[in-house]
């Protein structure tokens, strides 16, 4: 146990009191436990590093250990932090070629990119020296260090932002019905290998206690028929492998319709007996996401949760495992309650209401108050982040007050 100083701009805050999980954690029936059985609960920050320059984003505005320490400090556990297939394939490169080769693809001015690189280095030394893969592992330190766990995902193939049916990361490229606007980039066996790379990196890592096999997966109209057949298939080989390379990590199964659809479990079984005791099951729930419009009815709301993931709870479920809701997330200013709109607003109480009352893990979207590089604008704000533009603190400040008793662990084995 470690007592780690943390500060804010000049506000000097209490320690940080860096207790760490008894890890590796298991899965037992809807429960994530630790070695001794007892409850652990997800209460995670999406930390992005699958954009183009393939680091974790921030770097050019905080150092890693003053962005831990914050993380650490607004009362989080855990960071899930993203990765691209492109770098778990090529994780050799150096941080300085990865910003160039980021500038490229992202169809940036290089010139105008490096400058962020070159903030990033002032931030922290180490990145002049350092790979891609070096990053996250000085990332996943930090957090370790002050007791924070890192739950792996991989986001994309190619390294850029997610999601929608046009960016060539949704779906097998070798399914049926073929989409190259959906599904250019996403090929099956460089995913395979590149997970089992991530898996292999994290063995003797206590802190990496899961991995998230892949976010959002998404089918184009004429790739749906085949939707269940292809994550039946496709789903349990990732997971293998996953599990052969580090049997110690947790396996993350997102559902179908851009992640969030589970319901195929109702009519064939996923073999996790292959990953056993490692399983966990993942959703995705924002204001706008298009299987759960909102009624402005709550009830209407919360049964569309649970008809589509919520329902892996249930003791009466054939294939119940814990529920880690590992995406949600408002726009946090510019409207008129208490900085959010009407719209994420009246979500955002539905569903700290649902979540309160199954003491469900979960993830916030994210940190990221800005970006190197996101959809070709450099240094790019987000909205939709915690923090503010320069990575200091809150962006709103009564935002963790409206999670209520998200944050408490209620419920258990």
């Amino acid at each position: 146990m470690k007592l780690l100083p943390f500060a804010v701009g000049a506000l000097a805050l209490p320690n940080v009191l860096a207790q760490k999980p008894n890890v590796p954690l298991s899965s037992s029936g809807r429960w994530i436990v630790d070695t001794d059985g007892a409850r652990v609960k997800l209460r995670c920050i999406n930390w992005p590093g699958h954009m183009e320059p393939n680091i974790p984003e921030g770097l050019s505005k905080q150092s890693v250990d003053y962005i831990a320490d914050w993380i650490a400090g607004a009362g989080f556990n855990c960071v899930r932090l993203t990765f691209s297939i492109d770098m778990a394939l090529n994780p050799d490169v150096d941080v300085e070629e990865s910003f160039r080769i980021g500038a490229s693809s992202g169809g940036v001015d290089e010139a105008a990119l490096m400058k962020q690189y070159k903030m990033a280095v002032e931030k922290n030394s180490f990145l002049a020296k350092a790979s891609r893969m070096d990053v996250f592992g000085v990332v996943e330190d930090a957090l370790w260090e002050r007791g924070l766990m890192t739950f792996l995902d991989n986001h994309v193939s190619k390294a850029k932002w997610c999601c929608n049916l046009e960016d060539g990361n949704g779906w097998w490229k070798d399914a049926p019905g073929y989409v190259p606007a959906n599904s250019e980039f996403f090929e099956t066996q460089p995913w395979f290998d590149g997970l089992e790379a991530m898996a292999k990196w994290s063995v003797g890592r206590p802190g990496v206690v899961g991995m998230s096999l892949r976010n959002e997966l998404r089918a184009q109209v004429i790739q749906i028929p085949w939707g269940g057949e292809e994550w039946f298939e496709k789903m349990p080989a990732a997971a293998r492998l996953v599990h052969a390379a580090n049997p110690d990590l947790l396996i993350s199964i997102g559902g179908l319709d851009g992640g969030n659809n589970l319901g195929a479990l109702r009519e064939q079984k996923m073999p996790t007996e292959d990953w056993e005791g490692k399983n966990v099951w993942d959703a995705h729930a924002y204001s706008f996401t298009v299987n759960t419009p909102n009624f402005g009815n709550c009830g209407i709301e919360k049964a569309q949760y649970g008809f589509l993931f919520g329902f892996v709870l249930a003791d009466s479920t054939e294939q119940q495992g814990p529920l880690w809701l590992s995406e949600f997330g408002v726009g946090m200013t510019g409207g008129p309650n208490d900085g959010l709109s009407d719209e994420d607003h009246a979500y955002l109480e539905c569903l700290v209401e649902y979540l309160e009352n199954n003491d469900a893990d979960w993830a916030l979207w994210s940190i990221a108050g800005s970006y190197y590089v996101r959809e070709g604008i450099i240094d790019r704000e987000d909205f939709f982040a915690a923090v503010d533009r320069n990575w200091v603190d809150w962006r709103n400040d009564k935002f963790k007050g409206m999670l209520g008793r998200m944050w408490n662990v209620t419920q258990g084995p």
